[in-house]
């Protein structure tokens, strides 16, 4: 989970994954700590739509739809590192944990929005292995087709370092 008693190292870096002429998704900020990064992914649409395009519920709860195909409306996301490995949104859960997974991990942590845009942060462990770092998007209600942006790690790794523990001699302060 997100260290609560870290104030995290910004990466200057925002970058647009999509944009078609009904929608566009970007990330509009890394915030890195020692055990991980944040991400806001946001998604703004050209008009208001009603409906499901913004579902919090639909983003956060998919493990609902286990036995169902995914829903056109759902925004795919997901993170690569350098080596390899992925993690995405598309855990169809909720599945108990008894020991931590051998990462990456990709969590939903929180959202707001109204009909017309929508920003989720997400929290991924750990931090990434030197290389470039992959975000993909892919949104089949808009016609956004799998997209993708790279970002350099080591400017994660940098404001990692960056990160600021507000008591580094607690046991407390990092969980």
């Amino acid at each position: 989970m997100k260290p609560e008693a870290v104030l995290p190292g910004s990466v200057p870096q925002e970058f647009l994954l999509a944009h078609t002429p009904e929608a566009a998704v970007a990330v509009s900020s890394l915030l890195a700590f020692p055990t991980g990064f944040q991400c806001t992914l946001v998604a703004v649409l050209r008009r208001e739509r009603f409906g499901r395009a913004f579902d919090p519920t639909l983003q956060r709860e998919l493990w609902r739809l286990r036995d169902e195909p995914l829903p056109e409306e759902f925004l795919r996301f997901g993170v690569q590192f350098p080596d390899g490995r992925v993690a995405t949104n598309l855990a169809r859960g909720p599945f108990p944990q008894v020991t931590l997974p051998a990462g990456p991990v990709l969590l939903p942590d929180s959202g707001s929005g109204s009909d017309r845009r929508y920003d989720m942060s997400f929290w991924v462990w750990p931090l990434p292995p030197a290389g470039q770092v992959t975000f993909v998007c892919q949104w089949p209600i808009f016609g956004i087709p799998e997209s993708r942006a790279t970002v350099d790690a080591q400017l994660i790794l940098d404001a990692a370092g960056r990160a600021i523990d507000l008591w580094p001699h607690d046991d407390d302060s990092l969980g």
